[in-house]
């Protein structure tokens, strides 16, 4: 069919930099990715002393710290793979729900298989939610300026990076308990997967 213009498969009508930035779409993706980022990073930070204060022996711990790195590295494909079949708007809702869901269930674990397998969970959809963004983006956005577009919205997304432990760690501080670190995380899933059905593609450039 006729490609729309500001269609990624359109490069002629690839929106630039300035141009994204004057829509409310980027701004969504921006906080979206932001705050999902700052609850992954909470996470992954507490995760080892989590399990170790909960009974599961340092080396399950380990091993549930590598579940998560290498499923977090087996993501890319798999979502790749998933959205050549669904769009990368309801891939993204999915994996959104999907983190939720691992967020908390991270607070019952109380078994080293249960520990790794919650891991990995998060890694596929914690640590690999970057993969759908990333294609909504060039949906989006086109191609053309591609680079500059990501090159903008990266330092919002190492700032979530960088509050993620932080926040963690004040939180766990205040309270004792990492509880408020689960829920917390699980609470911003969920905003990211509301968010969403609000970022809708921007208005074609005319």
């Amino acid at each position: 069919g006729r490609n729309l213009p500001g269609s990624s498969r359109d490069p002629e009508h690839s929106y630039t930099l300035g141009q994204a930035m004057r829509t409310s779409s980027l701004w969504l993706l921006i906080v979206l990715q932001m705050i999902t980022i700052t609850g992954s990073g909470a996470l992954s930070f507490q995760q080892v002393a989590y399990y170790t204060d909960h009974g599961i022996s340092a080396t399950a711990a380990a091993f549930s710290i590598s579940a998560y790195a290498l499923c977090g590295a087996f993501s890319n494909g798999l979502w790749g793979y998933v959205s050549e079949r669904v769009s990368e708007r309801v891939l993204a809702f999915g994996v959104m729900l999907l983190a939720a869901a691992g967020a908390w269930l991270m607070g019952g674990v109380r078994t080293e298989g249960m520990a790794i397998a919650i891991s990995g969970l998060l890694g596929l959809a914690a640590r690999g939610q970057g993969s759908p963004l990333t294609m909504i983006f060039a949906r989006y956005y086109g191609r053309r300026y591609f680079g500059s577009i990501t090159g903008f919205v990266q330092p919002f997304t190492m700032i979530g990076l960088g509050l993620g432990p932080l926040l963690g760690s004040l939180a766990f501080d205040l309270t004792r308990a990492y509880d408020t670190t689960f829920f917390a995380a699980t609470v911003l899933y969920l905003i990211g997967a509301a968010m969403i059905p609000l970022a809708g593609p921007p208005k074609p450039l005319t």
